[in-house]
């Protein structure tokens, strides 16, 4: 019997405390993602309307907000904090960029809130997934681990659906910011308690980060060079055509309540097929999957 199967025999069902991390884990990254790094993507069409945001300078502030991801990302690796620690830090940090977004017009100023965004965005999806898959993959629970990392389907949906409706309300793009703004600070006050409960390992110790040494992240890439580039390619196959969708969207069809679709749409599917991978787990192997 392999691995696979003995750990399926093996799998007791799910309590409360994993519920509980799988929640604070989809909160965390449809925030993180959903609102950190593309609450931009359904927004740029009303800032092109209403902000004076070109294409290029639009193009500028997603830059931004990818390089601070990619900071953020290698930050992750080497901070000696506790992942419901960084979650936490992160989500406020989102909350709080989004919400400045609409109370400044200052191009250089959005510049900056975006790249912080980026920043946090990044921490949390490291810390998350790490926090997350320590508690959730050892009980097996591919469903519950699908259920969090569909947790960015699931922001695209929200933060989309709030543009969608604030455009059908003939809102200004910097008022929605605010609405985005002041949601995600109720979310993540509503996931702040989970994730100081869940702060502890089941066995009651405090969580101790990973400590990882320059020899050791070497030895690591070196031997998943090819993944890093897969993974690489997704900015040219996945991130970029995602950051215009809308935009291009509304240029084929003006009309902001059926362009404004294509986002929570986009969203919808991301969450769906997260959730359809979780269930073949049990069945189909990881490369088969892919």
């Amino acid at each position: 019997m392999d691995a696979r199967a003995l750990h399926h025999v093996a799998m007791p069902a799910p309590g409360r405390p994993l519920y509980r991390v799988a929640f604070g884990g989809t909160v965390a990254l449809a925030l993180g993602l959903g609102f950190g790094r593309f609450a931009f993507t359904p927004l740029l069409p009303m800032m092109q309307a209403d902000a004076g945001v070109t294409i290029l300078s639009g193009s500028w502030l997603a830059a931004g907000n990818y390089l601070g991801y990619l900071l953020g990302a290698l930050a992750g690796v080497r901070w000696r904090l506790e992942s419901p620690f960084i979650i936490r830090v992160g989500l406020l940090t989102v909350a709080l960029t989004t919400l400045a977004m609409g109370v400044t017009t200052d191009h250089l100023a959005w510049l900056l809130l975006r790249a912080l965004a980026g920043g946090a965005t990044a921490c949390i999806l490291v810390a998350t997934s790490a926090w997350t898959l320590a508690r959730l993959a050892l009980s097996g629970q591919n469903r519950l681990i699908a259920m969090v990392f569909g947790g960015v389907g699931v922001g695209i949906v929200v933060a989309g659906t709030l543009v969608l409706a604030a455009m059908a309300a003939g809102l200004r793009s910097s008022e929605t910011w605010v609405i985005l703004g002041l949601v995600a600070l109720a979310a993540t006050g509503a996931s702040w308690n989970t994730l100081l409960r869940e702060a502890k390992r089941p066995d009651g110790q405090p969580e101790r980060p990973a400590v990882w040494r320059r020899a050791e992240l070497w030895s690591i890439y070196g031997r998943a060079r090819l993944v890093v580039a897969c993974y690489g390619a997704f900015g040219f196959a996945y991130i970029i055509p995602a950051t215009f969708l809308p935009a291009a969207a509304r240029q084929v069809v003006p009309d902001p309540l059926l362009f404004g679709w294509s986002w929570p749409l986009f969203g919808v599917a991301g969450a769906l097929s997260t959730l359809a991978a979780g269930q073949l787990a049990d069945r189909w192997s990881d490369r088969d999957i892919w």
